[in-house]
This record gives C-alpha cells, sequence and structure tokens, in this order.
C-alpha cells in the first residue's frame, strides 16, 4: 500500500478502551490494502486514533479543531454501550483466575495470545492483559466533546454493536475517510478473521466470556446517571439506544 500525501491525519478515531477501536482501524487498514504487520503499521497508519480528548501542552482544543477544519479530518466517535463497558473492570480479576488455576484456558480466547506475559505476574495487570477498566470521566467526555463540535467538522459516531453485527458499518467509515477499495471484491470474513489475527500479535487479551456481575438496580442507577449527565438532545442521540440493553 502506498503511503499517504496527507500532512494531517485523514481521520482520528475517538473511543474509550474495548470499544472496538483494533477491529474499526485494522479493518480500515486491510480495506484499503495493508499488508504490514501489526508493530509495523499501528504507529504510523495516518488514520489515529485517542481515547481521551486532545490535551497537550500550548494547544488549546480550538486549535485542534482548527487543524480539523483546515485539514478537512474526520472525526469519528466509536461509541460502545456503557452497561456492557463497566463489568470489564472485573476481567483482570478473572483473567487471573485462569492463570491461577488452568492457564491452558487461555489459549481458548485466541491461539495466539501472549502466554508468556500473561504467565509474568511480575508485570502489571494492564502490562499483561491491556486495559480494561471503565473511566466514567473520560466516557462523557469524549461523547461532550464530539456533540460540540462544529458543523464546519466532518463527523460521524459509529457505534460498536452495529459495526460488530453490520459489514456495510466498516465501509460507510472507509467512504467517509476516502478510502477506496473495490465493493464486489470485499471479502469481510478475510477482513474480520485478520484483524482478530492482528489484535491477538498486539498484546492485548480478548475479553473472557462475558457474565453479567451487576444487577439490575446498578445498571438502573447507571442510566440514571447519563441522563443527568447530558442535555436531553445529546443523550437522545449519543445514549438512548442503550437504555435497558443489559439483560
Amino acid at each position: 500500500m502506498e503511503k499517504s500525501d496527507h500532512t494531517a491525519p485523514r481521520a482520528i478515531i475517538f473511543s474509550h478502551p474495548r470499544s472496538g477501536l483494533h477491529y474499526l482501524r485494522c479493518g480500515l487498514y486491510l480495506l484499503e490494502g495493508g499488508t504490514e504487520s501489526y508493530h509495523n503499521f499501528w504507529s504510523t497508519y495516518d488514520v489515529l486514533y485517542a481515547h481521551h480528548v486532545p490535551q497537550f501542552p500550548n494547544i488549546s482544543t480550538e486549535q485542534f479543531i482548527q487543524m480539523y477544519e483546515e485539514h478537512d479530518v474526520k472525526i469519528i466517535l466509536l461509541l460502545r454501550n456503557y452497561h456492557q463497558l463497566f463489568p470489564k473492570t472485573v476481567y483482570p480479576m478473572i483473567l487471573n483466575a485462569y492463570v491461577n488455576l488452568a492457564p491452558e484456558k487461555l489459549k481458548l480466547l485466541h491461539p495466539d495470545v501472549d502466554m508468556e506475559k500473561a504467565l509474568n505476574t511480575e508485570l502489571s495487570d494492564l502490562d499483561r492483559f491491556g486495559s480494561f477498566a471503565f473511566d466514567d470521566h473520560k466516557y462523557a467526555d469524549l461523547i461532550k466533546f464530539h456533540s460540540t463540535l462544529p458543523s464546519s467538522i466532518n463527523k460521524k459516531i459509529v457505534f460498536y454493536d452495529e459495526l460488530m453485527s453490520n459489514d456495510a458499518m466498516l465501509l460507510e467509515v472507509a467512504d467517509l475517510i476516502g478510502i477506496e477499495y473495490t465493493k464486489d471484491t470485499v471479502d469481510m470474513n478475510k477482513i474480520r478473521a485478520q484483524t482478530k489475527q492482528l489484535y491477538a500479535h498486539s498484546g492485548h487479551f480478548p475479553s473472557p466470556p462475558e457474565g453479567k456481575p451487576f444487577g439490575d438496580v446498578f445498571h438502573g442507577l447507571l442510566e440514571e446517571h447519563y441522563r443527568s449527565e447530558f442535555s436531553h438532545n445529546v443523550y437522545e442521540q449519543y445514549l438512548k439506544r442503550f437504555e435497558g440493553v443489559y439483560k
């Protein structure tokens, strides 16, 4: 794949960890013919990513927005149901249980997981398994940032559930960014398989089988929290679809 001539990124994907970033970013890369290994392309691919709003010394958010406008940088918010994200805070404990009781079961999550790193108890959980913890402030800040971007910014919300269940969503994002592909020859099954392979080589661990560690009362309180956190219009646009979606 030829390198882009852009001096600025073509797009920036903002997402909370465990929201499908690897699938979206790797999928876009593969869709336009990328062939490099994970470690060769992840840090250089010009569809950038961020897990928090822009925060750099001496550069204001307004200056970032001016850069987005000037270079027509597409801004994508990849948003996952907070009901699904919150339980993942307990997953490092579950993965440690695998390590201590049945480490061979970790290979069932994906055959290419880094067992040596997972079994190294001298490392932190973050270094061994990657990020799982849900950060309420970061999640809310990303939504507020995206919702307040002016209409001059070419922006899009991509919902995790749609991305994972509808192959057309990846193509929609590719169209937004201007990625060229031949629709009739796109093999989404191959892209999904290659993405899983790239993810396993990234050093991150797939989530263990989904559980439901929190009850209805807890999830009800979460919904009340987010209804009070945002204006009605923002809540309706970004979060309304998640009401009751945890059972």
